[in-house]
This record gives structure tokens, sequence and C-alpha cells, in this order.
């Protein structure tokens, strides 16, 4: 039987940990399951949430606004083409069939632009909240006696026995 690469080892045991964890297993549970050491497990759920922060914040910043353009822009459309049937249908039955499909249409985009604005308004006090915590941890390192360099490593200014790596 061939041998399994280290990278492809890494991946499967990964894998077999989101979903040992979904299933609502304890670290220790499945580090046992899976023949491995709880450290080693915690380290790869560590990385599993990074990996799902970066994920997250990505499909946030890029993929909802342009979903949420594409679905203003089908509504637009069925809003116009309703209008149009409204005014051109003969049969009053038709015309209020599609009077209606406008209204609820209507509604549809208010609650999509209201929502989006929501949503802009969370993103916006995540970035207010994010900037505040770098001024405290700022705050708390200088009061600790350690400093930030421009590079934003942290050194201490006791010397380098005591520098945070």
């Amino acid at each position: 039987m061939p041998r399994i690469s280290k990278p492809n080892e890494i991946k499967l045991r990964r894998a077999a940990a989101l979903e040992l964890t979904a299933k609502g297993y304890s670290q220790t549970e499945i580090a046992h399951k899976l023949n491995y050491n709880k450290s080693t497990i915690s380290n790869d759920i560590r990385y599993l949430k990074e990996l799902a922060q970066k994920q997250f914040k990505q499909h946030v910043e890029q993929e909802l606004p342009w979903q949420h353009k594409v679905a203003a822009q089908g509504l637009l459309f069925i809003k116009r083409q309703t209008i149009s049937i409204a005014e051109n249908a003969k049969d009053e039955r038709i015309k209020l069939a599609a009077l209606t499909l406008f209204k609820e249409v209507d509604i549809d985009l208010w609650n999509l632009h209201s929502s989006g604005e929501v949503l802009q308004e969370a993103l916006e006090f995540v970035k207010q909240r994010k900037a505040e915590l770098k001024n405290l941890e700022q705050q708390k390192q200088y009061e600790s006696g350690e400093r930030v360099t421009a590079e934003g490593s942290e050194d201490t200014l006791a010397g380098d026995s005591n520098a945070i790596f």
C-alpha cells in the first residue's frame, strides 16, 4: 500500500478533525479517535479557525457586495418588466397581478438595501472596535515597559532576555 505524503496526511487529519468537531467531539476525544496527540489536534483546530476567519472575511468583503449588486439588478429588472406588463395588459387581472408583483419586488429591494446598509454598518463597527483594541494593546504594552517597533514586532525596554518573539 503506498504511503501517504505528509501534506496529504495533514489535510486528511484536519478534515477529520473538522468533521468530528461538527459532530460534537472534544479535542481530547478527537485526538484519541484519530490516534494523534491532543496538541496536534489543538493546533489543527486553531489553524482551521484562522482559515475560516480569513475565508469569512474575504466572503464578506468581496463576495457579499457583488451578490448584493447582482440581486438588486435582478429585482430592478423584474420591476421594469412588471411595469411594462401592467401598462400593456388589457386584462385587469393581469394588470393587478403585475402591480402586486411590482409591490412585492419593491419591498424585497427595500429589504435588500436596508440589510446591506446594516451589514456595512456592522463591518464599520467591527473595524472601529479592532482599531480600539489595537490602541488598548499598544497602551498596555507601553505601560508594561514594552515598546512596539516600526515594523510592528515587539521588544521590551528591559533588554533582549525579555523580548517577545
